[in-house]
């Protein structure tokens, strides 16, 4: 995960309202900057809203040195692949985690606590006892369901102690119970190996079904894989998807929970090597038990250095529209410096490149970074971060947020930020 510092969040307070757009509010995030050791960094972030097309922006949480706001303390170095709901559902309130460091180098704060805040008075809960959340075992991945349920999931430990648990609990704190526990054992190739802790969970739509990343070390492997779970949530159940998948974990599941997209080492959807060196991009359609790959032959990349598909985005963010019909990912061509959000149906045709390559002159890369789906699958809210070149002495990662259509002929900049979440009813 990247450091704090190194969060692509935004520099200016503008804002873009080319477009009238729609009656969405997105929430996001904007740094304070200043000198550490010599180079200018982010120092501190606040978070702010603003409506889709560009109107009412508003400062949420006090923009100050030491101060970092993120949506989980398990992400406090950043936002990352893992992406959670911040928005209550009725988008009257958000979750998000609180933490304060003097060392922007240290990788995010190493204490702090989840508030809920309501948006309308700026009043904030607490909701856990204690003053440290990420104290050992620890709390993470907080995620605000849908309508249907209004609870809000989180893992506890996250210290990789066992068993971990998935947790509901109440908006307001209350009613905290667990839902469904790890097994102690995940049988791979090879055998049975012990699970290690949570390390995503992501809402279905349709507030029925979660999903979770359990992490283990395969036999004979050389890094942590995952376990993909599918947890039915009036009964706490729990079905393996599958075994094999990448660690640390991106992936997404349809409104209905029938659909689940997840990254898998190997060669193909099938594979159960541990010690695959190429990466698939796997859809599992749960009505019927069928496993394939997404990409065309050719497309995923085998293990490398810079050129490869995933070259400096191992955690990065996949998203399945709500209907499951469509995939969104990241992809960085052989040769060039900016990795651009691409969208392909899940069945894997209508291959389409949404972001254009530009011209790149001071800064290392470029990164366009998918962050959610509009909730008829025709829009994406992506962040386009720029990385400072090696040596630079200006660290600060700018970004701008963008809406685009699916079919790609649409761009809008709405902000400058690094959007983390988009309540469109």
């Amino acid at each position: 995960m990247r450091s704090l510092s190194c969060v692509a969040i935004a520099l200016a307070m503008t804002c873009s309202c080319a477009a009238a757009y729609g009656s969405g509010t997105i929430l996001f995030a904007r740094p304070i900057n200043g000198a550490y050791n010599g180079q200018l960094v982010q120092t501190g972030a606040a978070l702010f809203t603003i409506n889709d097309n560009g109107t009412n922006l508003k400062e949420r949480t006090p923009l100050a040195a030491n101060a970092w706001y993120v949506p989980s303390g398990v992400a406090a170095y950043g936002p990352g692949q893992w992406l959670t709901r911040n928005f209550s559902p009725d988008g009257l309130s958000i979750q998000y985690f609180y933490g304060q460091s003097t060392d922007p180098s240290a990788g995010g704060p190493t204490s702090g606590k989840y508030y809920t805040m309501n948006l309308d008075t700026g009043a904030t809960q607490a909701l856990f006892d204690g003053s440290n959340d990420n104290a050992a075992p620890g709390l993470g991945y907080l995620a605000w369901g849908p309508e249907s349920s209004n609870a809000i999931a989180y893992a506890s430990p996250i210290d990789g102690t066992t068993p971990a648990c998935v947790y509901l609990m109440q908006p307001d704190g209350s009613n905290k119970h667990s839902l469904w526990c790890t097994p102690t054992q995940v049988t791979v190739s090879g055998g049975a190996v012990p699970t290690a802790g949570i390390d995503t969970i992501r809402w279905a739509g349709n507030g029925q079904r979660l999903l979770a990343f359990v992490r283990y070390m395969p036999n004979g492997g050389y890094y942590e894989h995952a376990a993909v779970f599918r947890i039915e949530v009036q009964t706490g159940v729990g079905t393996l998807i599958d075994t094999n998948a990448v660690d640390a974990a991106s992936g997404d599941i349809s409104y209905d929970g029938t659909k689940i997209l997840y990254q898998k080492y190997g060669g193909s959807c099938a594979d159960w090597n541990p010690k695959a060196v190429s990466i698939n991009l796997c859809v599992r359609d749960m009505r019927t038990g069928h496993i394939h790959s997404v990409l065309p032959q050719g497309i995923w990349k085998t293990w490398g250095q810079y050129g490869v598909w995933w070259a400096g985005h191992w955690d990065f963010p996949l998203l399945l529209s709500p209907d499951g019909s469509q995939v969104a990912f990241m992809y960085q061509s052989t040769g060039v410096y900016e990795a651009d959000v691409y969208v392909i149906n899940s069945d894997g045709t209508n291959l389409r490149q949404l972001t254009a390559q530009g011209p790149i002159q001071n800064p290392l890369a470029v990164e366009w970074v998918p962050v959610a789906w509009s909730p008829d699958g025709k829009q994406l809210l992506v962040n386009r971060t720029t990385t400072p070149a090696y040596g630079a002495t200006d660290q600060t990662w700018p970004s701008e947020v963008h809406i685009l259509t699916a079919d790609g002929l649409r761009d809008w900049k709405v902000t400058t930020g690094y959007a983390l979440d988009w309540h469109k009813p």
